[in-house]
């Protein structure tokens, strides 16, 4: 069983009380993206909206990047089908304002946003393919994303984050995104 909370002691001593073990913390931090510049695209490297590449290799990409995001749920639990409806389909998603890197016609990495009504947006997932990391692409996708949403209106982008994923934590910070508070995951048999 799993179960979220704040981080105030009140929610921790219930947690605790009730047989649950603390797993994780996430780290919720939001940039304006109005204050984002629009990334300069090295040699070699296309940014492609999602909306125009194959969504199998979009899942191949995020089920390779997801397997070693701290805390997530391993994309081997989710299937193709599944992860088309929850993630692909979901009515937030802008595919268009999403972005991939992609060298030679293959995605290697990406940033999925998620647009809502009222100015606000949510990166969902940023990945890299483990070959193509430490070139900056998550970097590359995420501020193109975020040239793009705030290109929608979008006056705020928030995230989350496993406090132990040092690339991506370092990634926001380079962007300019604030902690803005956490979560903390629990388990119990």
């Amino acid at each position: 069983m799993l179960s979220f909370t704040t981080p105030e002691e009140a929610s921790r001593s219930f947690a605790t009380a009730h047989g649950f073990r603390h797993t994780n913390t996430n780290r919720i931090s939001g940039v304006d993206p109005r204050a984002i510049e629009p990334p300069s695209v090295p040699p070699g490297i296309d940014l492609c909206p999602l909306a125009e590449l194959d969504p199998r290799k979009v899942y191949e990409l995020d089920a390779e990047a997801m397997s070693d995001v701290p805390g997530e749920i391993a994309m081997d639990d989710v299937s193709f089908e599944q992860w088309l409806e929850d993630y692909w389909h979901h009515p937030d998603t802008d595919l268009d304002a999403s972005i991939a890197a992609v060298i030679d016609g293959r995605p290697v990495s990406f940033s999925h946003l998620r647009i809502a009504p009222g100015g606000r947006a949510v990166t969902d997932m940023t990945g890299t393919l483990r070959d193509h990391r430490g070139r900056g692409l998550a970097l590359l996708v995420k501020r193109a994303s975020l040239a793009n949403a705030a290109g929608r209106g979008v006056e705020l982008v928030s995230t989350e984050n496993d406090e132990t994923n040092a690339p991506m934590l370092r990634v926001n910070e380079k962007l300019g995104y604030q902690p803005d508070g956490s979560t903390l995951s629990w388990s119990r048999p």
